[in-house]
């Protein structure tokens, strides 16, 4: 054996020796028992700031190895039981009492002005976690909502930079007023919308869904009402935390380009359906007179397509048999040779690619820094978001600081503020992802010479747009301070006074700037357009509590009295022809053009005042009832119709304190609830019920004159939309909660709604708003959550949550009978569609069908055009043969999130679906060569020389240069989807390890999200086109990847 071997062997044994001396370890055992005293099997023991742990046995005993040199604490964690930490300094073994955990039981949640026990609820709620608001990257906390509270249907019907989803609390039940929920954040009701807010500092949401729980908020609360809550510096503590991600975004779906040769090839069937194209296969002659019109370089890209001779004649080659017999069954004469083709050699410009920005970045940062002592608690963060769009050019930046304030000044007198600044920057570019989808693949953007073409296919409507970012400028500014004051004093320990003041003031401005030379101006002038707006809210209440137990007995009383009042104004200018493009909107008044400057200004004004009391009683923690009357009044009605009361009651029996249920084990919790309630809204602009008159221009003898005539008759007797709901709910656990969750069933009965009826036009108006119509919705909500396996290192966790509605109208203006004009039909929800029903596409074999329809009506059927179905069955198509064929409200929808824990791993994925709605859209789900843009993708439409067994299966018409007055029916598809929405693997690094370079946590996170859809739907994202009744949008939800990092110091 030679010395190095010697040395090395020493080396690894001293090694082993000294390793083994450092961390010796003894072992420690123990039992580990519940309340009453039984072993528990399946407790998890492990060391704390380790990855060394165990589980109990079936007598509950376990034995682990603990360091031997150093105090340690061990940890004991069970589903039910509430986790403990205990020290170990020379004990050998330990007997262990676990305390029960109701989980959620003794959760507190925000309810309307207040907080209670989660147990304590007698209302309708769904509550959103920070926890689950953080598992996917959301630059807009209403995302947050989206599957995980039943009731709350929320929808991206947009994918643009910094769009709000539409939020849906238990349907539509308006049809003029609105259906948008009211928001309060930290105590305080707010116009507009949440996004605003980061979403790193909100510690939970809250949503009331039923009118036991909204009627407090009055008319604001028709809607439901979706409460935040925001992080505030704790007491003994001082938080400093870093959050960063980094997001790389692609379109989920997106439009796959025609090539050359399929462009060309629909061109050439548009002409074989009006006989102008004179064969079944490509030849040069035809196909020169489609583009002879269009510049020489869309000739150049389809004569690629084709084998030249050297003298200028196109190669030619005989057919195969196979060949001859197709076509001679359209045509008479089939010729021996036909011209080379090569579909492959057409050129195609990618048009797409100029337009589309791959791999959007965004970054997220957030930096916060909590604390307190036991007088003064602070909390302040400061947020940026650096958002880039899917279109080339577009981006979204925030910045966002937020302070919190709470100072105890004496034992009686409490202050504290909510304050948020945000500044907003965004550009949202001028159409060009939009615009490239209309060019023609066989066109080019530059000549030979490099020279840019303006009209790549001479038509002077339809223009190259890659200039337009260069040339254009589009910029969104927009400013927001919300602001919430209190002072809250104590007279008693039961008695408590609380002032609520608050303001929301948001600024928004926008700039535009055309170019000469750009696609939306050449080739005219220059063009400028500047706007701007801005809302003032504010609010002032008057809260008094009182709360007192006496024995079995536990009352709380709640006071109100608030007023509110809005404030808005905008402004408005555009001109042309301005002298030079630096300036921008600047200088609007040194247009060259003046009598192309115009000037528009608005503004309104509204008030609300508003009294409510509230009584919660709760007897021997079984029996609770919670009442509530409120009485609201409005500038938006005529004085004698203003005020109006809102009265709710609701019952909840906490069935698991009855005696006759204590040795039901299984039974963690059962409460059986009912609930009553009317809420009102006054969904109507202000001066409306006023009357109001507009401009009239006439002439007067031979001068033009203007004017001032009626347009609204005054309408004293308007007054409240109101909505009266009834709940029926069971919140349930078992075995110790490892399975729990609620269950809720409602009716929602909307009357009095605010509408336009017809009056004789002998009054000088043809309509008078009243309220009249009724509206219903009525449906289930399910909520579960689970522990599936809690054993050792190892815990996986489900939520789940259902929800179907049932949406449909009950009476208009004129009763019980459809309003066709509208689209309003009874029985049907609000958003309804109406047309033909679309019933393929009409065949050669069936021209006698064909005839007998022609002759019975004008209808112009033929062979390759849409065909619709006889509804009403009389033999003859017409109008009446219209229904309804669908609508954009889901039959049932929901979400399941998996959590899985593995020491300091996580993994966690989230499932969101919505089943039974359809999308009403012209573009894209009709097909036809009539419009001069391009059709953007392709389709199997029926083909005019065509064999009956190539047109068998055709799902579009013939391309024709004339739209088929049936293409409505096309309109319709269905948009039933599931989408995975992520999939995040977190790994949380040991505390003794990151305690080392002075970090008190690091969390690292890889997500990948929306990387599954899964949808019948044939076109873009069904999601984003979900509120469409238009257009198809270019762009659609993304996927991609999101990288963060989370660090406490």
């Amino acid at each position: 054996m030679n010395t190095k071997h010697i040395v090395r062997t020493l080396l690894v044994v001293l090694a082993f020796i000294t390793s083994a001396a450092l961390y010796a370890q003894r072992p420690i055992t123990g039992v580990v028992y519940d309340e009453d005293s039984q072993p528990i099997p399946g407790v998890n023991v492990f060391l704390k700031d380790a990855t060394v742990g165990t589980i109990t046995n079936d007598q509950g005993e376990f034995s682990l190895d603990i360091p031997e040199d150093r105090s340690v604490a061990l940890v004991f964690s069970f589903v039910g039981y509430s986790t403990q930490e205990i020290a170990i300094e020379d004990q050998t073994r330990l007997e262990v009492s676990m305390e029960p955990d109701y989980v959620g039981l003794d959760e507190v949640v925000v309810i309307g002005y207040g907080t209670a026990k989660k147990s304590d609820i007698t209302g309708s709620l769904a509550s959103v976690s920070e926890e689950q608001i953080k598992e996917m990257p959301i630059t807009n906390i209403n995302q947050a909502l989206q599957g995980r509270a039943a009731g709350v249907d929320v929808v991206n019907t947009s994918y643009g930079l910094n769009t709000n989803p539409e939020i849906r609390i238990r349907g539509n039940r308006s049809i003029k007023a609105g259906n948008s929920p009211l928001y309060v954040i930290d105590g305080v009701p707010i116009a507009g919308s949440i996004a605003d807010i980061n979403a790193g500092d909100i510690e939970s949401i809250e949503v009331l869904k039923d009118a036991s729980a909204t009627a407090i908020y009055g008319s604001r609360g028709a809607n439901g009402v979706v409460l935040v809550t925001t992080r505030r510096g704790q007491s003994g503590q001082f938080n400093v935390n870093l959050e960063s991600s980094f997001t790389m975004t692609n379109s989920l779906r997106f439009f796959d380009q025609l090539s050359g040769h399929e462009w060309m090839e629909i061109a050439r069937n548009n002409n074989r359906s009006s006989s102008r194209y004179t064969t079944p296969f490509p030849n040069p002659t035809d196909d020169y007179a489609i583009v002879r019109n269009m510049p020489y370089t869309v000739w150049e890209s389809v004569e690629m397509g084709y084998e030249w001779n050297e003298d200028g004649t196109v190669a030619m080659r005989p057919i195969s048999d196979e060949e001859r017999e197709r076509w001679s069954q359209v045509m008479e004469d089939v010729p021996d040779e036909v011209p080379v083709y090569n579909p492959d050699g057409v050129r195609t410009y990618d048009w797409f690619s100029e337009g589309r920005n791959p791999n959007a970045l965004t970054q997220n940062h957030l930096f916060s820094v909590g604390g307190g002592t036991d007088r003064l608690a602070a909390y302040f963060s400061l947020g940026y978001i650096d958002e880039e769009g899917q279109g080339v050019g577009e981006r979204y930046q925030r910045i966002s600081p937020r302070l919190n304030l709470d100072f105890q000044v004496t034992n009686w007198l409490k202050v504290g503020m909510s304050t948020i600044f945000n500044s907003e920057l965004a550009d949202y570019g001028e159409g060009l992802l939009w615009g490239v989808t209309s060019m023609l693949p066989v066109s080019v953007p530059y000549d030979s010479t490099g020279e840019f073409l303006i009209n790549p296919t001479n038509d002077t409507q339809v223009k190259n747009p890659l200039r337009d970012e260069e040339l254009n400028t589009r910029e969104d500014r927009t400013s927001r301070y919300l602001g919430a004051y209190y002072a809250e004093i104590s007279f008693t320990r039961h008695l408590k006074y609380k002032l609520n003041v608050s303001q929301d003031f948001r600024h928004w401005r926008r700039g535009r700037y055309q170019h000469a030379l750009s696609s939306a101006r050449y080739p005219s002038v220059n063009w400028v357009q500047y706007s701007q707006n801005q809302q003032l809210n504010y609010s002032l209440e008057n809260l008094l509590f009182y709360n007192r137990q006496f024995g079995v007995h536990n009352i709380g009383v709640t006071l109100l009295q608030s007023i509110e009042a809005a404030r808005f104004e905008s402004t408005s200018m555009e001109g042309q022809n301005y002298p030079y493009d630096s300036q921008l909107w600047y200088d609007m008044n040194s247009t060259l053009d003046p009598a192309t400057l115009t000037l528009g200004s608005s503004y309104w004004r509204q008030q609300l005042a508003s009294f409510m009391g509230r009584i919660n009683y709760n007897l021997m923690d079984k029996y609770l009832v919670t009442a509530s009357l409120r009485y609201d009044g409005s500038s938006k009605f005529y004085v004698d119709n203003q005020w109006d009361y809102f009265p709710s009651f609701s019952l909840a029996w906490k069935v698991d304190n009855e005696n006759f249920l204590q040795n039901v084990d299984m039974l963690s919790q059962l409460k059986l609830r009912v609930g009553y309630g009317t809420v009102g809204q006054s969904g109507t602009a202000p001066y409306e019920t006023a009357g109001r008159i507009q401009e009239s221009y006439y002439v007067f003898g031979d001068d033009p004159a203007k004017g001032y005539a009626p347009e609204l008759i005054q309408t004293r007797e308007v007054g409240w939309e109101k909505t009266t709901t009834t709940n029926l709910g069971i919140d349930f656990g078992l075995f110790r909660n490892r399975i729990s969750g609620s269950i809720d069933l409602y009716r929602a009965n909307t009357h009095d709604l605010l509408l336009d009826k017809t009056i004789p036009a002998i009054t000088g108006y043809d309509h008078v708003r009243a309220n009249v119509g009724k509206t219903r919705n009525e449906g289930i909500e399910v909520a579960l959550y689970t522990y599936n396996v809690d054993r050792g290192d190892f815990r996986w966790e489900t939520d789940f949550t259902f929800t179907r509605n049932r949406e449909q109208i009950l009476e208009l203006a004129e009763g019980a009978e459809d309003d066709i004009a509208n689209g309003w039909f009874i029985g049907q929800p609000i958003n309804s569609y109406y047309t033909y029903v679309y019933d393929g596409i009409w065949q050669e074999s069936d021209q006698e069908l064909i005839d007998f329809y022609n002759e019975t009506g004008n209808n112009g059927f033929a062979p390759g055009k849409i065909r619709v179905k006889d509804v009403d069955g009389n033999d003859t198509i017409n109008t009446n043969d219209r229904t309804v064929v669908g609508h954009n409200v889901p039959k049932f929808s929901g979400g399941i999130t998996n959590r899985l824990y593995y020491k300091g791993f996580e993994l966690s994925f989230f499932v969101f679906f919505r089943v039974g709605h359809g999308i009403y859209s012209r573009d894209g789900h009709y097909f036809t060569m009539t419009s001069r843009y391009a059709t953007p993708f392709l389709v199997d439409y029926y083909l005019p020389m065509g064999t009956p067994e190539e047109n068998a299966d055709a799902v579009h018409p013939a391309p024709a240069n004339i739209r088929d007055r049936y293409e409505s029916a096309m309109w319709y598809r269905e948009a039933s989807f599931l989408k995975v929405r992520h999939v995040t693997l977190s790994y949380n690094v040991p505390t003794n390890l990151v305690s080392r370079i002075n970090v008190k946590s690091l969390r690292l996170s890889v997500q990948a999200f929306n990387p599954l859809l899964l949808t019948d739907y044939p076109y873009l994202d069904p999601e984003a086109q979900a509120g469409d009744t238009n257009r198809i949008p270019p762009g659609s939800s993304g996927k991609g990847w999101t990288f963060s990092v989370k660090v406490g110091f």
